[in-house]
């Protein structure tokens, strides 16, 4: 099958970069092609699981125009078996959709949604944005073959605005296995050493449930001392964590580092810690921090939310704790750190499940069985 990815997005500007590319590198494994068009402002960040891409420079408003008319007409002077259209540029359909009335080689169109727009705070900002992703649903419940989306309850959000297609894929975030595994010689340096190290990554805002990792490390390390807590990231509370954390000189927080650093670090840690808050967005959005950590082999402490629930059905190992709970997340690290040091270490079965393999074949069976 040969694919067109259309999403036109800056690979200097955008953060799922690494993602969209696993998942293409994903297809490609799986014998298919899968070519797109991006943008670039100043840096060409190599794209290499895709078969071919086409970087166009965007350095103005009208480069932008100018990428968005390279990626339709790419794809209209091209034989294609699909193309997946992301829901940010579900303007476009109108226009596949001609091609495909024009053409004797129709194409045909999945569109995906990956996010929903829930986490803007902003009354006019929020309504403008549910506004605009009302409309990208009409074009695509008329203009697109099959839908997928990134979660159960995105799912479940978007099916009240989907009448034409009967039945929507769910595929979510996924990891590449291989990246994260460890010789002999690394994990029996980490299972030695005597301090344990809980690791957060990711964006930094209060919203993440930051408030709740710090307290709930700092009562964990009056208990049992030896803790090291790690968190990398940046964001709006970057400065707050900072300068709040001093004092306590177990506690680094620590820029970003590029994302094939962020797997050594992982691999160097003990527990992994995703404390999000019992918020709608989190509830919408794909587990990807837990994909990670299962990876890495971490014991893992996770908020009792939707996403995470689901995930531990497939993980038993994955201790969750009440979201916003700083006291019963400082006992579930006590209890973590407790098995570590008793040799009791978590057992991941099935992880094939959440390599981008496994996830670019849902997607690609459900584009093969539609009509």
């Amino acid at each position: 099958m040969k694919i067109f990815f259309f999403h036109p997005f800056i690979v200097d500007k955008r953060l799922q970069v690494t993602s969209k590319n696993e998942f293409a590198r994903g297809v490609s494994q799986l014998g298919h092609s899968i070519d797109t068009v991006v943008g670039y402002e100043r840096l060409k960040i190599p794209l290499s699981g895709f078969s071919t891409v086409k970087f166009i420079p965007v350095k103005t408003s009208l480069g932008k125009v100018f990428l968005y008319s390279k990626t339709i007409r790419t794809l209209f002077n091209s034989s294609y078996d699909c193309t997946i259209v992301s829901n940010s540029v579900a303007w476009a359909l109108p226009f596949i959709y001609l091609r495909n009335r024009l053409s004797s080689n129709r194409i045909k169109v999945v569109s995906d949604i990956r996010t929903i727009p829930v986490d803007e705070t902003r009354f006019f900002v929020k309504s403008l944005k549910i506004l605009k992703f009302r409309i990208e649903l009409v074009l695509i419940d008329f203009f697109s073959d099959g839908l997928s989306v990134i979660t159960e309850a995105t799912k479940e959000e978007v099916r009240p605005y989907i009448s034409r297609i009967n039945h929507i894929c769910v595929w979510g975030s996924g990891v590449n296995l291989s990246q994260f595994e460890l010789d002999k010689k690394d994990r029996i340096h980490r299972e030695n050493e005597l301090s344990t190290r809980i690791i957060y990554h990711g964006h930094v805002s209060k919203e993440r449930g930051l408030d709740t990792l710090i307290q709930g490390c700092i009562l964990a390390q009056e208990k049992v001392r030896d803790i090291e807590l790690v968190i990398i990231g940046s964001g709006p509370y970057f400065e707050f964590l900072e300068t709040s954390t001093i004092g306590h000189t177990w506690i680094k927080i620590l820029r970003p580092v590029p994302y094939t650093q962020i797997q050594q670090y992982l691999i160097n840690s003990h527990i992994g810690i995703v404390p999000l808050s019992d918020l709608k967005w989190w509830r919408l959005s794909s587990p990807l921090k837990l994909m990670e950590y299962i990876a890495a082999d971490l014991f893992i402490i996770a908020s009792d939310i939707r996403s995470h629930q689901e995930m531990k059905e497939s993980f038993q190992d994955i201790q969750l704790f009440e979201a916003s709970n700083e006291v019963e997340l400082s006992n579930k690290i006590i209890e973590a750190i407790k098995s570590l040091k008793e040799g009791h270490l978590p057992l991941y079965q099935d992880k094939g499940e959440i390599d981008w393999k496994a996830k670019a074949a849902v997607l690609l069976r459900y584009i093969e069985e539609i009509d």
